[in-house]
């Protein structure tokens, strides 16, 4: 009988059993990601992955659930719902407006399908208080964060998440080369739409909090490949002082909630500002632009890590051993001591082989490899 991809692979559903990760669980979710995240060595390193819909699809069509149910049954440790600019509506079978009147458009790549922006609300508007901004208590209300916390608070670890915190918000309202321009030429307009943009995210953050969620997730995506996107100077100068505030009034609101920061791509020259206003774990952790080994020796006593998993090269070019090894490594040089949520750093595309996604699956829970 052939092997299908989501079925046990022997080679490697004893992977970490030498590591002690065979054990029966001793902690649930919630408990073990507190644990690693309090910097302590929880029974089994946590875990997520985060899915394109066309991948999605293919796991619900063999499992027969959807969203966090589907997820739940994978075994992930963490639950995301996030509110604000992602949340989209289509208005034709192309295009999609979301609740800011940024207008997308699906462009295909062969395998999958993916958004690009076709119009900018404020690409051609000199007045920011010209344009009204969405409602954060209605963006939250049409989220799934109720049932979420409902069905799963107690058993799992609960990210609320209020991305696009200010520079992507900005950036995507205006158009990026625009607004790089007015963070030059018209910074006051560009500081103003960065506050309102971060004051929006706020109010959705202070809502998810009040309802429980465990962790706040902000995110901008300040980094490229191999260098940060904007001077850390400018950085320093405009965004730091409302992240800064952005936590500060998180943690006031709630002195236990954990915040965790999204930004793909370099940012090694801010990591200690981000540490240094509040921040408690960095996500995403490209490895082909910042070595996931190098952060946790240099910031590993002071900042968590989430995500790690290359999906530029060992996901989709990689054997399934190419990731169980990756994963190995992640558990063994990360991951000890605690401080790790093991995830692939971006979507898995759909152009990655389900056997390496298995091989995903089945080194971080191989006791449960036959669910996969």
């Amino acid at each position: 009988m052939p092997w299908h991809p989501l079925t046990p692979m022997p080679e490697l559903s004893n992977a970490l059993c030498r590591k002690n990760e065979c054990q029966g669980d001793t902690m649930n979710s919630k408990q073990r990601v507190r644990t690693a995240l309090s910097h302590q060595q929880p029974d089994k390193t946590p875990f997520l992955a985060y899915l394109t819909g066309e991948v999605q699809a293919k796991l619900t069509a063999l499992y027969g659930l959807d969203g966090q149910d589907l997820f739940v049954h994978l075994g992930h440790d963490v639950l995301v719902s996030t509110a604000g600019i992602w949340r989209r509506q289509w208005v034709d079978k192309d295009q999609l407006v979301d609740t800011w009147g940024i207008r997308w458009h699906n462009v295909d790549y062969g395998p999958g399908q993916y958004l690009e922006i076709l119009e900018y609300p404020l690409a051609h508007i000199d007045d920011v208080n010209a344009y009204t901004f969405p409602d954060p208590k209605a963006d939250v209300e049409n989220s799934d964060i109720d049932r979420i916390l409902s069905q799963y608070g107690q058993t799992h670890w609960i990210v609320g998440g209020a991305v696009g915190t200010m520079f992507e918000t900005a950036w995507m309202l205006r158009g990026l080369e625009q607004f790089m321009m007015d963070l030059v030429t018209n910074p006051v307009y560009a500081e103003e739409l960065v506050e309102r943009s971060m004051r929006y995210h706020l109010e959705i953050a202070k809502i998810l909090v009040k309802k429980g969620v465990d962790m706040i997730w902000t995110g901008d995506d300040f980094g490229q490949q191999h260098q940060l996107m904007l001077s850390p100077k400018m950085w320093r100068c405009i965004f730091k002082p409302r992240y800064r505030e952005f936590y500060t009034e998180l943690k006031r609101l709630n002195p236990n909630i954990l915040i965790a920061h999204h930004s793909d791509g370099y940012i090694e020259p801010i990591i200690p500002d981000f540490i240094e206003i509040g921040l408690d774990v960095l996500q995403a952790v490209q490895p082909q632009s910042m070595n996931p080994s190098k952060l946790k020796a240099q910031f590993g006593d002071r900042l968590s890590f989430w995500g790690t998993m290359d999906v530029q090269h060992t996901f989709p070019y990689g054997s399934p051993e190419d990731v169980a090894d990756e994963v190995r490594q992640r558990v063994e040089f990360v991951g000890k001591g605690g401080g790790l949520i093991l995830a692939p750093a971006h979507n898995i595309q759909p152009d990655v082989p389900l056997e390496n996604l298995q091989a995903f699956y089945s080194t971080i829970r191989p006791e449960k490899a036959d669910l996969y």
